[in-house]
């Protein structure tokens, strides 16, 4: 339901958790829901369906966009339900929705799962929006398929590059291709800011390089994939920028000339996978559950250290201590009395807390990730597979005095990083010049100050009341005009396909927060963190 790329994905779905109704979260323009489909036939969306409560959005014009809902009943019919919107721009599902101008569909098919709406599809029968049922298509953009040469992955194209400009549509799709400068290399080419973008030398067909992954800080260690598909995958799952662009979509072969992509026999193995992980159904065996995890984790893109939903950064001991607060919860961070990196789990024995650290090391030769005093069944190149093994295997933890095997499901609480939460929150303020990143007369040098890391932003007001909004990315400063308001001051939600109806937020804040969230490019550029005013920290 609260699927996203990128680094909000465990602080997003976290909100949502601890207040599932609340309003200071931006909205998801439609084409970025995860449980969208697009225009896919009946026939084939119907059989993504499994359980009862299982629901997904879905486009079943054939001309024109006509968006409906298909829902699983009990009897195993699928329910579709079409959704409206009237001339204010406002979606319902039912009449009663329009006094609520749900100005979104993420907002109108939120709030039905979170009432429980019963929708009555006869006498005797209802059925409720339980669970969103993700897209084959953004299970795609992140799944990685498991080759070395590159060669062999379905988005290669042997083709020239003006021929690749007809298949690069949106913002971040992206093809790679043979090199037209050197036979052992490799071209990316990405759709950016309108335009096609070749990137030289960063793929090799040689099936011995090695890809660094990304990492914030000199302190982590650098981690490594030998697969350019895990590399590629790694940056679309965090949205790590490569020389200024972020990589959304691969374009496959199969999909060239091709108006709809049905799903496999295999993606449906994974994705039933993967929803049996997100269901968590009790009663459901511990051993069958790892299983899944395993199938997950040889499929999908790796993370790396930095971007770890449970990765604290450089804290102290005292500090990771504190925000663990109940039995089983485990987190990673780096130590910065020590100068190390650690996983660390809380146990509670006979009321008394317990802390067991174990360091996580990465050998600079070959790039096997160990964990300290814990034998891995299988060589690990990440601290996430090695995280992960280490929960699956219910390897032995070596306490103080004696050791004690930790039983699997006390490894399911990871501590999510929450520090990031502020980014996507909206402001409190809604008039321009009261929002807490607006700044009055900067000079250029002081601007330069402010926003030192990529994605830092903040709206500037020069002294001829021109407000710019002023963004640091591809280490650049870049001063841009606002996005424009609509007649009746709102401000359209970026959509990458023209022809989905409109959506709208009421304010500028809104708008900036949903390019954050989403990592949308606003004029070819990326925002991350608002810079506040002082008084406002």
């Amino acid at each position: 339901m609260y699927k996203i790329v990128g680094p909000y994905c465990g602080v997003f779905k976290w909100l949502y958790e601890c207040a599932p109704f609340r309003q200071d979260l931006p909205n998801r323009p439609l084409d970025l829901l995860p449980y969208y489909h697009g225009r896919v036939k009946y026939e084939v969306v119907a059989q993504r369906l499994s359980r009862t409560g299982d629901f997904l959005l879905y486009d079943k014009g054939e001309d024109e966009v006509s968006l409906a809902v298909l829902i699983q009943d009990e009897f195993v019919d699928c329910v579709q339900i079409e959704i409206y919107c009237n001339d204010d721009h406002n979606f319902w599902i039912f009449p009663s929705d329009e006094q609520y101008k749900y100005s979104t569909i993420d907002a109108l098919i939120r709030s039905h799962v979170n009432l429980g709406t019963a929708i009555k599809i006869s006498e005797s029968n209802t059925v409720r929006l339980e669970r969103a049922i993700t897209s084959p298509a953004f299970w795609n953009s992140i799944r990685t398929e498991g080759t070395v040469d590159p060669t062999d992955l379905k988005y290669f194209h042997e083709i020239t590059a003006q021929d690749a400009l007809e298949l690069l549509c949106k913002n971040g799709d992206f093809i790679i291709k043979p090199s037209e400068e050197s036979g052992e290399d490799l071209d990316l080419l990405v759709k950016w800011n309108g335009e096609v973008k070749t990137l030289h030398g960063l793929c090799k067909t040689a099936t011995d390089y090695v890809y660094p992954l990304a990492k914030d800080t000199s302190d982590v260690p650098v981690e490594h994939v030998v697969s350019l598909d895990n590399y590629l995958k790694s940056c679309i799952l965090c949205q790590q920028p490569i020389n200024g662009v972020l990589l959304k979509r691969p374009i496959f072969q199969s999909m060239v000339n091709a108006h709809t992509v049905d799903v496999t026999e295999e993606q449906i193995d994974l994705i039933e996978a993967i929803r049996m992980i997100e269901i968590n159904e009790p009663g459901e065996v511990p051993t069958f559950r790892c299983e899944l995890i395993r199938r997950f984790l040889n499929c999908r893109a790796p993370r790396p250290t930095h971007s770890l939903l449970y990765f604290h950064g450089c804290i102290t001991r005292g500090d990771a201590q504190a925000l663990l607060q109940n039995d089983g919860e485990f987190l990673l961070f780096f130590d910065t009395d020590v100068g190390k990196l650690y996983a660390v789990l809380h146990k509670v024995k006979d009321k008394v807390a317990h802390y067991y650290y174990r360091e996580v090391k990465i050998d600079q030769h070959d790039g096997t990730v160990s964990i300290e005093e814990v034998s891995l069944p299988v060589r690990c190149t990440t601290v996430e597979e090695a995280i992960a093994l280490y929960q699956v295997h219910n390897l032995m933890v070596q306490g103080e005095a004696q050791a004690s095997v930790i039983a699997y499901d006390n490894l399911e609480y990871p501590v999510i990083n929450r520090t990031l939460q502020r980014d996507i929150m909206l402001d409190m303020y809604t008039f321009l010049h009261n929002v807490s990143y607006h700044h009055s007369c900067l000079s250029d040098e002081q601007l330069a100050k402010m926003l030192p890391q990529e994605g830092d932003y903040l709206l500037r007001t020069n002294d001829n009341e021109e407000t710019v909004l002023c963004v640091k990315w591809n280490e650049q400063i870049h001063k841009l005009p606002l996005p424009s308001s609509g007649s009746d001051g709102n401000y359209a939600l970026p959509h990458s396909d023209p022809t989905l109806p409109d959506e709208w937020c009421p304010t500028l804040d809104g708008l900036l927060k949903t390019h954050v969230l989403c990592q949308i490019p606003y004029k070819g550029v990326i925002m991350r963190k608002a810079v506040r005013r002082i008084q406002d920290f």
